[in-house]
């Protein structure tokens, strides 16, 4: 029964159980219906926001990797391993924690472009989620979500973040903005506690100039009183705390920009509670300005990234404030004809448009932070940003859209500011109609905007017409010229895309004459050309610029090699229309070899190729010039397998099977799998031998009585090393000590091949003791199993023994036959036969080689030939009983008139 008489205030009510925060706590009841539909409403709105981004970025995913990204990340070996990210921080101004996601994402989706967009994509839908999660915070109790939700979307479609997502440079603003953004998130979590009010006082209703008078009149009060009662401060979740600064260190490591948080936070803090607030979380604030002294701290002691160019001179970086205000903000408003290129701010005088601007900026920031409106936050959070990055940021690409992408979060904030200070309905209605009308026209350009973006060729003209001063467009279209040249489907494709590449080097070489990069690729691509003498100026001039040019000594081996290749193939198409090259060494291999010129495999055989090469005694000259290029280019870094396999082939050709050996070695390692591990091997025990000999060489000239000796087996090691001058002295030594030494005279001998001078070997030894017609041959057989055929034919012809052609061109047929070379063989049997018909001998040898070969029906037209014309019975008999254990025919079916070979 109720009564009215007054209860004593220890006295518990009947439907109070005497526990304070108990009964709040039950007060609330079992289900709060409120708080769900609340908490779904943030997740609808979150869920617009990435729906419509996702919508307005469907093209970013065809952006291939261009411009400065490719150096910067395609062709960067130190991003590519997590463990060496921080090695790309010397030609680089990114900050660390953007190195680490770069050198993390290639790990996941290396040399795929889409991975890297995907994640650009999500850093930057989980910042415009964030963005309307803060803007929340700040307008407080009593808006509709869609308010807040309007500084997300506004965001996330703004064509001014393209680049940031479409660019694996604008990595740092997306990182660094989310991050920056969850640490103000739990900031908020950290210090807002029951029974502190974290929401804005609302601003009165009426005009516009009667809020701002009522704001003012307002924080003055709140200045003037709020010391005469301490505040109640919320308690601080360490927790949260210590995220929301681990949140802000690594956004700092992202990108430099985000060291202005704390500025942020307090005036965020100043909007949400006014004095009061600030007095209780005042130590928090401190915390944070500590952070910020000691990050900025790091940051000077660091001195900058990469010897990159940054404004120290408060001169410099006044004016260069009042530029970046100037070229930036109308793109925050007015996002058309954005540019990728932008000129350097250095030396740029102050800008009388961008200083006015700043003045309104500052201006109305005032004003709108002593009302405690949200528009201060959003005018104080661009300029906080922008005097950050023109303090911290290189001066080169400072103007970039890519450097606004944290200014702009705050400029976002200014939708939901008017929403909050636009009362009438109807006012309200057709702002909303203008913001959506915003959002889907910002939506149409950045989409836009990315189809440009996945088209380099129509990306960068537009770029070089707007700064044609700036060498770095024509760089990025001749690097597109270049692949595109080398993925071409056909020769005349590929010179097309060549002879633009040539044009587009010398456009950038004209807007930057000293820049050597631009030259070296200059003589690149005329060697690609074909233009051989031009490309060799141009590439000298690289190297006497900068000696430690890797790719210009590369490319000047490549040109050398290439007359020498030249000059090989003209030879091989020589002896094939003589019919006298083995058959490893084929049709099939020079189709290869013009098909494919750098492919591994084939310059494996082509190392064999100049191997012989070099014994035939022609020019080698063009060979040693390129050895010594290849070797610079070596000492000055790794090679690719493809140019180690044409320095191994280089090194073969000069003789110098030693250090042949283990080029072709280093480059087996590198290659497919079995594409060059055989010939590897071949030249391995090659080089095995010539170890060997070497050894024995030095036991020798260590023994008083075998020095001569010594000093034999040490020219026969020279001579496997290619170090023929050395290998001459050392033989001419010896024989003229031991004139009488066969080993010695064939050694000399087989090197005067090789150098070419086996006409003054002839004159200087030739009628030597030692010159018997059996050492002729000996001499001959090794001159021709180091593929001097030539050489062998004039040596045999000393042979005294063989007094005819015919005797000659059989001894040098039996001679290929020891010697591996069938078709060789074949071609001197065949002359044998030519000269005189009626002579059974060659027709016999024939007939051998065909059994040897398998050709039982060509064995019995042979024998049958050499019957006819007298063999001796004997002869006949044991060959036809050859052809039949072979399963062939004994006796020819008809009379063969020429020789098919």
């Amino acid at each position: 029964m109720a009564t009215d008489e007054p209860q004593h205030p220890d006295t518990p009510v009947e439907e109070s159980t005497g526990n304070a925060a108990l009964d709040r706590r039950l007060e609330k009841g079992v289900v709060d219906f409120n708080r769900g539909i609340d908490t779904a409403q943030v997740w609808v709105s979150a869920f617009l926001i990435v729906i419509v981004g996702l919508v307005a970025y469907l093209g970013v995913f065809r952006v291939p990797f261009q411009g400065a990204e490719t150096a910067h990340l395609r062709d960067n070996p130190a991003l590519h391993r997590v463990t060496t990210f921080l090695d790309a921080r010397e030609t680089d101004a990114t900050g660390p924690l953007a190195l680490f996601s770069h050198a993390l994402n290639w790990r996941i989706t290396p040399g795929m472009a889409w991975g890297f967009r995907a994640v650009s994509l999500a850093l930057h839908l989980l910042s415009g989620v964030s963005l309307y999660l803060f803007a929340r915070r700040l307008l407080g109790a009593g808006f509709a979500e869609p308010v807040a939700m309007a500084a997300g979307l506004v965001f996330v479609v703004h064509p001014l973040a393209t680049e940031n997502v479409a660019n694996a440079l604008g990595r740092p603003g997306p990182l660094a903005l989310c991050l920056a953004l969850l640490s103000a998130l739990l900031f908020f979590r950290a210090t807002d506690e029951r029974g502190a009010s974290p929401h804005p006082t609302p601003l009165p209703e009426g005009e516009a100039g009667d809020a701002v008078v009522a704001g003012l009149l307002r924080a003055h009060r709140s200045f003037s009183e709020g010391g005469t009662e301490p505040p109640a401060g919320p308690r601080v979740s360490a927790l949260s705390l210590a995220g929301s600064l681990a949140c802000y260190a690594l956004a700092f490591a992202a990108e430099p920009t985000a060291i202005v948080l704390p500025v942020i936070l307090f005036w965020a803090d100043w909007v949400r509670g006014g004095w009061p607030r600030l007095r209780a979380c005042g130590a928090v604030h401190g915390l944070y300005g500590l952070f910020f002294i000691a990050l900025m701290l790091v940051r000077v002691a660091s001195g900058g990234d990469g010897g990159t160019e940054y404004l120290r001179a408060p001169g410099a970086v006044f004016g260069a404030l009042t530029v970046y205000l100037e070229r930036l903000l109308p793109h925050v408003f007015w996002p058309v004809a954005l540019n990728p290129i932008a000129p350097s701010v250095a030396g740029m005088a102050i800008s009388s448009l961008g200083l006015g601007i700043l003045a309104c900026l500052m201006v109305a920031a005032v004003l709108l932070i002593a009302v405690r409106g949200i528009g201060g936050v959003a005018l104080l959070w661009p300029l906080a940003a922008a005097c950050a990055a023109v303090c911290l940021l290189p001066s080169d690409d400072l103007l970039t859209a890519r450097r606004a992408y944290f200014a702009m979060a705050g400029f976002a904030l200014l939708a939901p500011w008017l929403f909050s200070v636009v009362t009438p309905r109807l006012a309200r209605t057709a702002l909303g109609l203008i913001v959506a009308g915003c959002v889907l026209a910002s939506g149409v350009l950045t989409y836009q905007r990315l189809v440009l973006w996945s088209e380099p060729v129509r990306l960068w003209p537009p770029a070089a017409d707007a700064v044609p001063d700036d060498a770095r467009p024509w760089e990025y279209l001749g690097t597109l010229a270049v692949e595109s040249a080398r993925s071409a489907a056909n020769a005349p494709e590929a010179r097309a895309h060549w002879m633009a590449a040539d044009r587009c080097w010398r456009e950038a070489l004209h807007r930057k004459p000293g820049d050597v990069s631009y030259r070296g690729k200059l003589g690149m691509t005329l060697r690609q050309l074909g233009r051989d003498a031009e490309a060799m100026t141009e590439l000298r001039d690289v190297l006497r610029r900068n000696p430690f040019d890797q790719a210009a000594a590369l490319q000047i081996a490549l040109l050398h090699e290439a007359r020498t290749r030249g000059a090989v193939l003209a030879a091989f198409d020589e002896a094939r229309a003589r019919a006298g090259w083995s058959p490893q060494i084929g049709e099939e291999f020079v189709r290869l070899l013009r098909a494919h010129p750098d492919g591994p495999d084939v310059a494996a055989h082509f190392a064999l190729l100049f191997e012989a090469w070099g014994r035939t005694g022609h020019d080698i000259e063009p060979l040693r010039l390129a050895a010594q290029y290849f070797a610079r280019a070596r000492a000055l870094g790794e090679l690719p397998v493809e140019a180690l396999a044409r320095y191994a082939a280089v090194l073969a050709g000069i003789g110098d099977v030693v250090s042949c050996a283990g080029v072709l070695s280093e480059a087996a390692r590198g290659a497919p799998e079995g594409a060059l591990k055989a010939v590897a091997e071949r030249f391995a025990r090659l080089a095995g031998q010539a170890a060997a000999i070497e050894a024995r060489a030095q036991a020798l000239l260590v023994t008083p009585d075998r020095i001569i000796e010594g000093m034999r087996v040490m020219g026969e090691a020279a001579l496997l090393r290619g170090e023929w001058t050395q290998a001459g002295y050392l033989l001419e030594t010896a024989i003229e000590k031991e004139p009488a030494n066969e080993t010695t005279w064939l050694s000399l001998g087989y090197l005067r091949a090789c150098t070419g001078a086996a006409d003054a070997f002839v004159r200087d030894h030739g009628g030597d003791a030692v010159a018997t017609p059996e050492a002729w041959s000996k001499l001959a057989t090794r001159c021709m199993a180091g593929g001097s055929w030539e050489t062998a034919e004039s040596y045999l012809g000393h042979n005294a023994d063989l007094g005819d052609e015919v005797r000659r061109s059989l001894a040098l047929g039996k001679i290929a036959l020891e010697v591996g070379r069938a078709e060789r063989a074949a071609h001197y049997f065949d002359k044998a036969v030519n000269v005189r018909p009626d002579d059974s001998a060659p027709w016999l040898e024939l007939c051998d080689i065909a059994i040897e070969h398998g050709d039982g029906a060509g064995a019995a037209r042979y024998l049958g030939e050499a019957e006819r014309r007298g063999a001796a019975s004997e002869d006949v008999a044991a060959r036809r009983e050859k052809i039949k254990e072979r399963g062939g025919p004994t006796a020819p079916e008809t009379t063969p008139r020429t020789i098919i070979r």
